[in-house]
């Protein structure tokens, strides 16, 4: 159990945890209404990300609930079903256990939506049932398969395999849900299956970056113009996990793209001429891919590989010069090892770690398009206690830092050893035309946490802990 400073921080720490965990579920407890709204933004940020989180809030006796008392943590006496509610468009389930005959089949039932959907759920427990006698549960796997639906990956694999052995250029892009349904090794054996080039958006690094098929990040306008190019000029996009929002898709109109993409979802597929072939089970339908007749396109795969956005050097020069964001970078890279984690913040974050090349093992966390900042700090606390043999870093400025910087008290509480890179831009960019620099050393100095100030390179390198 941990015990964090407040149910938002809570929320973003299970999202954390959902990602980093080998279970890739998490679970949340939270008081009625109070926890459950201040949670609700963090669970609709796990929600965008297709993360598998329970939060499970307790709630006044049943008797309570369907009188007219008036009740503390509610609005208004009549009014007691407000987070019940307010859960419903950001779950796939938000339900009530009413009595206690029924209280396995309702939390069952919500559990396997979690899984299947691959979507956050909502539970209250009343206090008067919680510990009641209930029913002997019948066995979960029977359950699962009798909420199985039967999918549609024959019709898929055929349509897939048809306009991509018709295709000439094809690529392959990745999404950051793609970690949702397949794993690294399944990506790698489809990639290989496929031989085009494969670009990864900049939330969705699921490809190791020394492999040869590997073409840098897409993030058209923003980066890689090499490989946006190619991307532009393909004639096939076979786009897993992939998000078409606004801040991945700077300088192109998805709409216009219909012609060419076949997107793969994690229970649908969409085809060209807006056709959808739903439900899919995504990694049946991979691992068919990968077994079947389906051309190896590696003639669309170019002779060199497109530089890396930054050219950072992995050698960091111990020099008095000052420190800089390529210099501190090449640091970032520079520790960054098989077993870690880098967690990134909104912000000018992003942009800085799509420039750092990431070893192989490593994965990149980070909240695309829901964006809300200072979701990192308590995310990074949920990877690391996810991730106990591994070091999680986080790349954070001060602006999202300010929102979630007391959940540094938790960390150094239950002695956890992430590293935090905070950019400190001496105040939140979007308010800094009426506010004041705060000193942010001091602030963490509350929490006796081991930190320091670096404005060199020599001492940059003389702060990070091996």
């Amino acid at each position: 159990m941990v015990e964090c400073c407040n149910e938002l921080n809570t929320g973003y720490a299970a999202d954390g945890y959902a990602r980093a965990s080998e279970c890739k579920t998490a679970v949340a407890v939270i008081p009625y209404i109070v926890g459950g709204l201040s949670i609700l933004n963090a669970i609709s940020g796990a929600c965008s990300e297709r993360l598998k989180v329970i939060v499970i809030s307790g709630c006044p006796p049943t008797s309570v609930l369907t009188s007219s008392k008036p009740t503390h943590h509610t609005p208004s006496p009549t009014n007691k079903d407000v987070a019940l509610h307010a859960f419903q468009g950001v779950t796939a389930a938000s339900v009530r256990v009413n009595t206690a005959e029924s209280a396995t089949d309702v939390i069952d039932n919500a559990i396997i939506k979690c899984i299947q959907q691959s979507l956050p759920v909502y539970i209250e427990l009343p206090n008067d049932i919680a510990g009641a006698p209930c029913p002997f549960p019948i066995p979960f796997t029977r359950k699962v398969e009798e909420a199985t639906q039967l999918n549609r990956n024959g019709e898929a694999l055929e349509a897939v395999t048809d306009l991509w052995n018709s295709s000439h250029r094809p690529v392959l892009l990745l999404g950051s849900q793609a970690r949702v349904s397949l794993p690294r090794d399944i990506v790698q054996r489809l990639s290989e299956k496929l031989g085009c080039p494969v670009l990864c958006q900049p939330d969705g690094r699921w490809l190791s970056e020394s492999h040869p098929q590997y073409w840098c990040t897409f993030w058209p306008g923003l980066l890689n113009p090499e490989g946006e190019k190619l991307v532009l000029d393909s004639d096939l996009w076979l786009a897993i996990g992939v998000s078409w929002s606004d801040l991945h898709t700077h300088s192109i109109d998805p709409k216009e793209e219909n012609h060419r993409l076949i997107a793969l979802q994690h229970d649908g597929v969409e085809l060209p001429e807006d056709k959808v072939i739903s439900p899919v089970n995504l990694r049946e339908l991979v691992s068919a891919m990968i077994d079947s007749n389906i051309i190896r396109r590696s003639e669309s795969l170019p002779s060199s590989k497109p530089s890396h956005p930054a050219g950072i050097q992995t050698e960091i020069k111990t020099s008095d010069d000052a420190l800089t964001v390529r210099s501190l970078l090449s640091g970032v890279q520079a520790m960054l090892q098989e077993n870690s984690k880098l967690v990134v913040d909104t912000g000018d974050t992003w942009f800085a770690a799509s420039h750092v090349e990431l070893p192989d093992g490593v994965d990149i966390y980070m909240q695309l398009p829901y964006a809300s900042i200072g979701w990192s700090v308590p995310a990074t606390l949920g990877a690391q206690v996810a991730h106990p043999h591994g070091r999680v870093v986080l790349m954070v400025g001060d602006g999202a830092f300010q929102m979630t910087a007391q959940e540094i008290s938790t960390m150094v509480r239950m002695k956890l050893n992430p590293i935090i890179f905070l950019f400190n831009n001496l105040g939140y960019k979007t308010e800094v035309s009426y506010t004041f620099p705060v000193d942010l050393l001091q602030l963490t100095g509350i929490y006796r946490p081991q930190c320091t100030k670096a404005h060199t390179i020599i001492s940059l390198i003389g702060t990070i802990p091996s």
